[in-house]
């Protein structure tokens, strides 16, 4: 018996034989379409066995799986944030619109507006995109400095990184009010942050995250517009 990670990534949706490898095969092509996305095969094979077996699951069980059934309120999973909320409903609304989902949804399997998509959404939005480019400073120390960084890695939930020069980060955050000359923005934090700082510091870097997913995918779509 393969190993999942070993199968092979199907080359196209010719050389597939299931209705539960096409629609996977088509999920991933769309999804990659749509938010204009690159990966090598090794990734891809990686992604294509997640979702199929998302979709084995959902099939044997008649779609009566919780994680897959429609999501009424998305702010469960989407941060707050409005656009990245309305492009994953401009995708769901593609992948309804498609005939491979039509065809496969009358087998009591319903694609559009699912949480357990939601959720790949985000994953794969995390894993493909760079990180939020953070610049710590406090007025404590080079050690003091070092323990804000390290809690806050620690608590994202999203890739961070730390740079030195704070004219190349997206979120300054220190504990001290007049730090920088700079009209990036900041967050204020104690030098031993308390778990609500460290809640706020979180839920900043979210937002500028998937804000930077939608501003490079804005970029693009300009891009090719051109």
């Amino acid at each position: 018996m393969k190993v999942l990670s070993k199968i092979p990534a199907p080359q196209s949706i010719d050389s597939l034989n299931t209705d539960i490898e096409r629609v996977t095969y088509t999920w991933l092509q769309l999804f990659l379409e749509f938010f204009k996305l690159s990966v090598d095969t090794k990734l891809f094979n990686y992604m294509y066995q997640i979702i199929l077996n998302a979709h084995t699951i959902s099939f044997i069980f008649n779609g009566e799986v919780h994680w897959i059934r429609r999501m009424e309120n998305y702010n469960l999973v989407i941060l707050d944030n409005s656009e990245l909320d309305d492009r994953i409903l401009e995708f769901f609304n593609l992948l309804k619109n498609n005939s491979i989902f039509q065809n496969f949804s009358n087998r009591k399997f319903t694609p559009t507006f699912s949480l357990g998509y939601t959720f790949f959404i985000h994953s794969f939005l995390t894993l493909l995109s760079p990180p939020v480019r953070l610049h710590v400073f406090s007025k404590l120390g080079y050690l003091a400095t070092s323990y804000l960084q390290e809690k806050i890695e620690k608590f994202s939930i999203v890739p961070v990184t730390f740079v030195g020069n704070e004219q190349l980060a997206d979120i300054l955050i220190s504990d001290s009010y007049n730090s920088f000359m700079s009209d990036t923005s900041m967050v204020h934090t104690q030098p031993l942050p308390q778990e609500h700082e460290l809640i706020h510091i979180k839920t900043v870097i979210e937002k500028k995250y998937y804000e930077n997913i939608l501003k490079n995918q804005n970029s693009n779509h300009s891009k090719l517009a051109e």
